[in-house]
């Protein structure tokens, strides 16, 4: 029974690492002029809440699933 769990296990690690290998996704850049809009997400633990109101009215997003906002900042 081991020897046959044992090779059951490795059958699919070896059918898993052969098969459908994606490939990794090209970076995109932009090289226009900076516009001074971001996206910032915050770490765990900030208190989103005080920076958004250093920030002010720039914010145009406010994500929460994100934790985190986009605006015009500069």
């Amino acid at each position: 029974m081991r020897f046959f769990t044992t090779v059951v296990s490795f059958s699919l690690l070896v059918i898993s690492a052969l098969g459908n290998v994606t490939p990794l996704h090209a970076i995109e850049r932009f090289n226009g002029k900076i516009t001074g809009k971001y996206i910032v997400k915050v770490k765990d633990g900030v208190s989103k809440e005080n920076l958004l109101a250093k920030v002010g009215p720039a914010v145009t997003h406010n994500w929460e699933i994100l934790n985190g906002f986009a605006g015009a900042i500069s």
